[in-house]
């Protein structure tokens, strides 16, 4: 984050806070009326951004939350899920934590983000059971796993998503 001008840091930081501004109404918003196409698309909009510029300055805690808040509002975008009560107060508790962490970029790092990620994680891995593969030999090669692995179960949406956050897997 040092390579960076504080002036383009700066710009991030009051962009982020005005996207967050418009999460909590829109959250609010979005529990009357679960299928509102226009308040799902501002919700995931603001934090898409918040999430991608994040990236650009290595923040990587605050694009992990948003990744999660993300996933979880594509899910609903795409009428693969109904929002309800207890994904919105998930949402919203991000929201609270994006907010602590964007207003000290520099600390974010440190901020424990677990139970929020705990609390957005049932919802996005109800999808993701639907996604669940048995690797055997023959495709364990292709994506690189010893092949004296013959079955195991895999969800493909977690290893994805294991990899752009650069954790580590064990097999």
């Amino acid at each position: 984050m040092s390579i960076f001008d504080p002036d383009i840091l700066e710009v991030f930081i009051e962009e982020s806070k005005e996207h967050l501004d418009t999460l909590e109404p829109d959250l609010l918003l979005l529990e009357k009326n679960p299928e509102d196409t226009e308040t799902i698309n501002r919700i995931f909009r603001a934090v898409h951004s918040i999430k991608g510029t994040s990236g650009f300055f290595g923040l990587t805690r605050i694009g992990d939350l948003g990744h999660y808040m993300e996933s979880l509002m594509s899910l609903i975008r795409d009428q693969k899920l109904t929002a309800n009560k207890q994904m919105l107060d998930a949402l919203l508790k991000g929201t609270d934590k994006l907010r602590e962490m964007v207003e000290n970029p520099a600390l974010s790092g440190e901020i424990d983000i677990s139970k929020e990620m705990a609390s957005l994680r049932p919802f996005i891995a109800e999808e993701e059971n639907d996604n669940n593969i048995s690797i055997n030999q023959k495709n364990a090669e292709s994506i690189g796993l010893p092949t004296v692995l013959k079955d195991f179960n895999l969800v493909i949406k977690s290893f994805q998503e294991s990899i752009e956050l650069k954790q580590n897997i064990y097999v």
